[in-house]
């Protein structure tokens, strides 16, 4: 008789579960997602040094945008930097076979099938941004987007 209510004990205490290992694991998990959960899409950060011009287009920026980046002392494709100012300006034609071939490589295969953002700043000479574009059209880039702040509509968020 002293061994089955041994066994019963036994039984019943195995039955017994704690939870707060896994509630913790569900904390973690939830604050991770909302985390990297964006409503609005992708984010995008602007390069060191860089100011961009203001916009009122209601496009924004997509998941999976190739991002370049021009700034007064250069070009860079997302965080490399790829060619310098007088790079860019250096040459007769209009098409840059330095900053071609970066963006063939980051293509990496396909430059048709991805969208390219150019962040321009707005102190860079239009001579630079028109070779820029120029080379990026012949790269085979064909969905090409200039990034710029949004405007804050007239009326909105002033008392």
């Amino acid at each position: 008789m002293i061994a089955r209510s041994r066994i019963r004990g036994k039984r019943s205490g195995a039955g017994i579960l704690t939870l707060t290992s896994l509630v913790d694991i569900l904390t973690i998990l939830l604050i991770f997602l909302l985390k990297s959960f964006s409503p609005e899409g992708a984010l995008l950060h602007a390069a060191q040094d860089l100011e961009l011009p203001e916009s009122s287009s209601p496009e924004g920026v997509r998941e999976g945008d190739l991002v370049l980046a021009i700034a007064a002392d250069g070009v860079t494709i997302g965080e490399d930097r790829v060619l310098g100012r007088e790079e860019i300006l250096a040459g007769s034609g209009l098409f840059v076979p330095g900053l071609g071939a970066a963006l063939a490589e980051a293509a990496g295969g396909d430059p048709g099938s991805r969208r390219l953002l150019i962040e321009g700043d707005r102190r860079v000479p239009f001579a630079v941004l028109y070779r820029v574009l120029f080379t990026c059209h012949q790269s085979g880039y064909q969905d090409l987007a200039l990034a710029a702040v949004e405007k804050e509509p007239a009326g909105e968020g002033r008392p």
